[in-house]
C-alpha cells in the first residue's frame, strides 16, 4: 500500500490523497481519499480500478471542503465507489503501538564528557 498527495483543500485544512493497493495480488486499485488534519481521519471517496490511468488534479474538485470526483467514468478509466468492506485498507488506528525495528537505536550525546 501506498499513499500519495494530489492537493490541499482550498481552506487548508484537508489533503487529497491516493491510496494504490493491490486487493487481489495482481489489479492495481486506486483509491481517492479525503484527509481532514485535524482531528486526523481519512474518508474513502472513489476508485479508479483496472486502468493504467490515474488520479490527477484533473480528476478531482473541492465544493467548499468536501472533495468530490470531477471526471466521468469510461471504459480506460472505470471509476467505482466500493462498499466499504470492498475496500483493502481501513481507518481505524492499530490496536498496539508499532515497535521499532530492532536494528533500531536511539543514542544521544553525553554533554560535559571530553577526550
Amino acid at each position: 500500500m501506498e499513499l500519495s498527495i494530489l492537493q490541499w483543500s482550498p481552506d487548508s485544512q484537508r489533503l487529497a490523497g491516493v491510496i494504490r493497493i493491490s486487493p487481489d495480488g495482481r489489479d492495481l486499485d486506486l483509491d481517492l481519499v479525503e484527509i481532514r488534519l485535524a482531528p486526523l481521519s481519512v474518508k474513502y471517496i472513489a476508485t479508479i480500478s483496472h486502468s493504467s490511468l490515474v488520479w490527477t488534479e484533473k480528476e478531482i474538485r473541492w465544493n467548499g471542503s468536501e472533495l468530490q470526483v470531477a471526471a466521468p467514468s469510461t471504459t480506460e478509466r472505470e471509476i467505482i465507489v466500493k462498499p466499504p468492506q470492498d475496500l483493502g485498507w481501513t481507518t481505524n488506528p492499530p490496536s498496539a503501538p508499532v515497535k521499532p525495528a530492532l536494528y533500531e537505536h536511539f543514542c544521544s550525546a553525553v554533554e560535559g564528557k571530553s577526550k
